[in-house]
């Protein structure tokens, strides 16, 4: 199992709907509001890098008041 963490920015004052929207998807494991630069902290797992990469992709920057979403993954 992989895992990833994704640094997001939203729209002004929405990171919680964000959240909760996130909090849906299977394949995400925590969601973290935070301050700074970013307004949200996510942990994905997936079962290789490229499937998370894909479910980033299609489902996680398809919700809606995101403006952006940089994925950082772990070391093997």
């Amino acid at each position: 199992m992989e895992f990833a963490y994704l640094l997001i920015n939203c729209e002004y004052k929405r990171d919680s709907d964000v959240a909760s929207e996130l909090e849906k998807l299977y394949n995400v494991k925590d969601v973290r509001r935070v301050f700074g630069a970013y307004d949200l902290v996510a942990k994905v797992e997936g079962e290789s890098k490229s499937s998370i990469m894909s479910n980033v992709t299609r489902k996680i920057r398809d919700l809606a008041n995101i403006r952006s979403v940089i994925c950082l993954t772990t070391k093997a």
